[in-house]
C-alpha cells in the first residue's frame, strides 16, 4: 500500500518528516508494520515495528522491575500500566508460601511505583532470601523474583 501521501516533511528539511497513517481497527495481540521507502534515485531502505496491542477493557502491566535487588530495607515495584485501574502484588517465598499480598494499590495510566517495606503479612520483617513476586491488574500478570539481603 502506498503511504506517500500520509507523508510530510519537517519544517526546514529535506530529508526528514513523518507519516501519519490512520490504521484500521485491529484485533488484540502482536502485529508487525514494515516501511519501505525509496528516495528519487531508488535508494531504497526498511523499516519494521512490532508492537503489542491489548483489549481495552483491562489494563495491561509493562516494563515491570524491581530495584533494588537484592534490597535490604525496601524494595520498590516500577510498572507501566496502560489504564487506570487497581494493581495487587502478591509476594511468594521459593517454596510457594505466600508471605504478604499488597491487594487493591491504585494504578494509574503510565509509571506507577509501589514501595514494599519488607515486611510479611504479621508485620515482621522478611528473612534473607528469594522470592517470587506476582503483579497483576484484571487479565494480566507479571512474575518475577527478587531478593532480599539482611
Amino acid at each position: 500500500m502506498d503511504v506517500s501521501e500520509y507523508f510530510t516533511y519537517e519544517p526546514g528539511s529535506a530529508t526528514s518528516g513523518r507519516i501519519i497513517y490512520p490504521l484500521p481497527e485491529l484485533q488484540s495481540g502482536d502485529h508487525t508494520l514494515r516501511l519501505r521507502a525509496s528516495d528519487n534515485v531508488t535508494n531504497i531502505s526498511w523499516e519494521e515495528m512490532t508492537f503489542h496491542l491489548t483489549d481495552s477493557s483491562s489494563p495491561a502491566i509493562d516494563q515491570l522491575f524491581v530495584y533494588p535487588t537484592p534490597a535490604s530495607t525496601i524494595m520498590s515495584f516500577n510498572w507501566i500500566q496502560s489504564m487506570d485501574g487497581p494493581v495487587s502484588i502478591s509476594i511468594y517465598s521459593v517454596s510457594g508460601r505466600r508471605i504478604i499480598t499488597l491487594g487493591n494499590l491504585p494504578g494509574r495510566t503510565g509509571y506507577n511505583q509501589y514501595h514494599w517495606n519488607l515486611l510479611d503479612g504479621d508485620g515482621d520483617m522478611v528473612a534473607s532470601g528469594t522470592y517470587i513476586y506476582v503483579v497483576s491488574s484484571g487479565d494480566y500478570e507479571v512474575t518475577g523474583i527478587a531478593t532480599v539481603v539482611r
